[in-house]
């Protein structure tokens, strides 16, 4: 019993110490990217708040707002390595806010589509050259078959604005979409309609 005990503890012993430094590079390197995210979003809300861009009342600041946008972008799944999020932008302008915010948000939903169906199209461009796939997607994307509406959870991360001479809004919008489920069901309602 006790040579058991002996046995069992010295290769816990052995062996955490050996995971715990086979995962520490790994940690640097998360770090390290974390860090020049980090970096790069401090820049980019800088290069906004110069050129006038504004937060609502009571919303996150510009700094947090591009920070999360930055690292949805680079989020993946721990097991497939495949992207959690898809994120378009778009601005907008009008004499009203709240116009101008849904304008944006239309434009980007609309970029969100598209660039989905650019991902569905580009995956199989082998193939549908010659099968005559290509032309009858680009069409589909075209008569609208596709809409906003197939986007799965949407969700806006990003929101200022700034105002010009004449007194009208501009806002800039981005969004944020589920990818995975996102491009099923593009995926799905484009190959029905072959």
């Amino acid at each position: 019993m006790c040579l058991r005990f002996f046995t069992w503890c010295s290769v816990c012993f052995m062996i955490v110490p050996a995971l715990a430094w086979a995962q520490h590079p790994n940690s640097k390197a998360e770090q390290a990217l974390r860090n020049e995210m980090e970096r790069q979003s401090r820049r980019e809300a800088g290069q906004l708040k110069r050129a006038g861009w504004k937060v609502m009342p009571n919303k996150t600041s510009i700094e947090q707002q591009v920070r999360d946008v930055r690292f949805m972008e680079a989020a993946t799944h721990d097991q497939s390595g495949e992207r959690l999020y898809l994120i378009s932008s778009s601005c907008a302008s009008d004499s009203s806010y709240l116009k101008a915010r849904r304008k944006a948000d239309m434009s980007a939903r609309d970029k969100m589509v598209q660039h989905v169906i650019s991902l569905i199209y580009n995956n199989g461009a082998e193939d549908a050259r010659s099968t005559g796939e290509q032309e009858m997607l680009q069409s589909i994307a075209e008569n609208g078959t596709v809409t906003s509406a197939h986007l799965q959870y949407v969700v806006p991360v990003l929101e200022c604005y700034r105002m010009d001479r004449d007194g009208c809004y501009e806002v800039l919008v981005t969004i944020r979409a589920d990818y995975a489920r996102t491009c099923k069901i593009i995926n799905a309602v484009l190959h029905q309609k072959k």
